[in-house]
């Protein structure tokens, strides 16, 4: 499972966002994550983790070289700034193990079932003039909004590629 906290921002902040891992992939330790940051944001970085190294591309945020244990909860925290006109951010996540790995890269759709992996969503609202800062356990300087929110997740999945919105289908590289 690959869990936003906070789950939800306010328009124009800047945050810090925690995406929880659960564990690996069956008994085999998480070695890399690979974030596809939303195309809205322009300014994504990986944020410091002892012992892994962070590659903040314009697109794809990835962190690799250390590792978590199969059974180990831990979180990888991304910064940016929240923009203006969305209700909502994705972020497709390729969790690599070192057998195997896990693509959380589902993109649910308004009204339908949630999908079995689904990618981590964080809700966009409202707006501010300043901007305010969040941490990864979701305290606030000022007045963003956090929620919670119900995943079901499951462990298989398959390909990778990149954000095709054509057809619905978001995978990361």
């Amino acid at each position: 499972h690959v869990d936003p906290d906070p789950t939800s921002v306010t328009a124009g902040t800047e945050v810090t966002v925690a995406f929880g891992v659960e564990h690996g992939c069956d008994e085999s330790p998480t070695v890399a994550m690979r974030f596809k940051i939303p195309a809205e944001v322009t300014d994504a970085k990986g944020v410091a983790k002892t012992g892994w190294t962070i590659d903040n591309q314009r697109d794809v945020v990835t962190f690799s070289g250390g590792e978590l244990g199969h059974h180990t909860e831990d979180h990888f925290d991304i910064s940016f700034t929240v923009p203006a006109g969305v209700t909502s951010l994705d972020f497709p996540v390729v969790q690599e193990c070192a057998e195997g790995k896990l693509e959380w890269i589902a993109i649910a759709e308004e009204g339908q079932a949630e999908p079995d992996q689904p990618a981590p969503r964080v809700a966009v609202v409202g707006g501010s003039a300043a901007p305010t800062q969040v941490s990864a356990a979701g305290d606030t300087a000022s007045t963003a909004t956090t929620a919670d929110t119900d995943s079901a997740h499951t462990e298989d999945g398959a390909a990778s590629g990149t954000a095709d919105g054509a057809d619905g289908e978001t995978t990361v590289t």
